[in-house]
């Protein structure tokens, strides 16, 4: 058999509002959720659950998916989920071979969550993973001791560089009052490395 690409674009906002004017559902107000739902996946799942309101914003659902498709009531899901996210940034490697019960392992694959080749599994949606990061930033963040054990713990992979700017982006956007004096020791510890201060 040959196999065939079918390649799904993501939607504009003009076909965004026609589907919504056609289909009878209402879009969020919030831009970064609409930008969000012009992927056709998240679209599915935002029409499927909660469509019903446009007052939704993008971290109610962000926290709502991750509360129903990774952690789903099971925090040792969760807590596979975040460190399979947090070894394969790490490692730099597509595939791992995680320390995890292979109930939950089996769990995560059958919702599509994470795939599964020889003995080694693999992330299916880089939103969820992108998402597992950042939580891990703030697990991290939350039980720091001082900036350098923060970013000791975090470690310097070029995924977790870039959820670090967006986990900073999202607290500096929701205006988190912790974050201001974290980033103005990060500028005056000479320690902490400069693309970090970057």
């Amino acid at each position: 058999i040959t196999p065939l690409n079918i390649n799904i674009d993501i939607l504009n906002k003009e076909q965004l509002e026609e589907i919504s004017e056609k289909y009878s559902f209402s879009l969020p107000k919030d831009e970064k959720l609409l930008t969000l739902i012009k992927n056709p996946f998240y679209l599915n799942t935002y029409l499927n659950n909660y469509a019903d309101t446009n007052e939704l914003n993008y971290n109610d659902f962000k926290t709502k998916l991750w509360n129903k498709k990774i952690k789903d009531s099971k925090p040792e899901r969760e807590r596979c989920f975040l460190k399979i996210a947090f070894e394969r940034a790490n490692s730099g490697q597509f595939f791992v071979s995680p320390n995890c019960e292979s109930n939950i392992l089996h769990e995560l694959v059958k919702d599509g969550i994470l795939g599964y080749e020889d003995t080694e599994y693999f992330i299916t949606h880089d939103i969820y993973e992108e998402w597992a990061l950042e939580k891990k930033i703030e697990i991290e963040f939350r039980k720091r001791e001082n900036e350098l054990d923060f970013f000791k713990k975090i470690g310097q992979s070029l995924p977790i560089r870039r959820s670090f700017r967006n986990w900073l982006s999202e607290k500096l956007l929701l205006q988190d009052e912790n974050i201001k004096g974290f980033i103005e020791e990060v500028f005056i510890n000479e320690q902490v490395e400069q693309f970090w201060k970057d």
